[in-house]
């Protein structure tokens, strides 16, 4: 089913052949309006047929992941809070994200409780969480969306290593693998999990261990001492200003040493690995950000590049 007949099938309306015909046409696909009656329909064809999200009625501007790092259970903990801009003339009720193995506790809209549900799961591609808004939303407004959240042990988008399988043996590991791709970070949290959606992000990590994200450090506060035996922990914030897709959310949490490979780059990984990964990438990196510079993305500026290493 393509997506224009997946957008119509969410409201039990079959799309018509004229529409079909219209939409083949790149010129017309971006934006059609549909008239009956009195009422006009703005349609933002989904492009991207790999996400359940309603995409094409909501677009996340910025996502705060607010998450404790549990390397006894396995899992994080916490909460992700979605900034939601309208791009329809409040023609929906409903925002839809991607979720996969997620447990969801909890889901607040602008601090109150809408009726939510999560959907029965749809091979490959997850579960959609289903929030009713109880009224539409204009166009260019935003909603905040709070949802309370778990990861599973069928998370797709973790690995964890447990002391015995790190090189120095000393700490647990735990990372992303290949960051968040293709569309693994909807086992993370709730959201549009496609890079036709681009946000900037807030990361406030609360771990044991040296955390990095994909995203520049802003610091580490918040000392809490353990329990029962265990190690105190560090929150520790790190701020994307670039608004990047989702499965460019990337999070590393362990025994961590950090090099730097350029004058704007550092690359991060275990103490063993640090000198070999240093070696591989410092001759190029830089030369690499110059080209991307003059071909593509202009002026790069100096931001921590981290490139997340792997520790087995």
């Amino acid at each position: 089913m393509n997506a224009t007949n997946k957008l119509f099938r969410r409201s039990n309306v079959r799309a018509p052949a004229e529409l079909l015909q219209r939409l083949s046409n790149p010129r017309e696909r971006s934006q059609i309006k549909v008239i009956r009656g009195m009422a006009t329909t703005t349609i933002h064809t989904p492009r991207d047929p790999n996400t359940l999200s309603n995409y094409n009625n909501f677009l996340t501007t910025h996502t705060t992941a607010n998450f404790d790092i549990d390397f006894k259970q396995k899992r994080l903990v916490g909460n992700v809070v979605l900034d939601l801009k309208s791009i329809t003339n409040a023609e929906t009720e409903e925002v839809i994200l991607d979720t996969s193995y997620l447990e969801i506790n909890d889901v607040k809209v602008e601090g109150t409780t809408p009726k939510w549900s999560l959907l029965s799961r749809f091979e490959p591609y997850g579960s959609a969480l289903s929030i009713k808004l109880g009224k539409g939303v204009e166009n260019g407004k935003n909603v905040r969306v709070n949802i309370q959240v778990k990861t599973t042990e069928k998370c797709t988008a973790l690995q964890w290593l447990t002391r015995a399988q790190t090189s120095n043996k000393k700490h647990p590991y735990m990372s992303e693998v290949s960051q968040c791709q293709a569309i693994h970070a909807r086992s993370l949290f709730p959201c549009q999990d496609t890079p036709d959606v681009k946000s900037t992000f807030e990361f406030n990590i609360r771990s044991p261990l040296p955390v990095i994200a994909s995203g520049l450090s802003t610091g580490t506060k918040d000392f809490q001492p353990g329990k029962s035996g265990e190690h105190g922990t560090l929150l520790y914030t790190f701020k994307q200003d670039i608004p990047i897709p989702s499965y460019l959310f990337a999070l590393a949490s362990g025994d961590i040493a950090t090099a730097s490979i350029g004058p704007r780059s550092t690359v991060a990984t275990g103490p063993e690995e640090i000198g070999a990964s240093k070696w591989e990438l410092e001759a190029d990196t830089e030369k690499f950000i110059q080209t991307a510079e003059v071909n593509t993305c202009g002026d790069y500026g100096s931001p921590f590049s981290a490139d997340f290493r792997g520790r087995a």
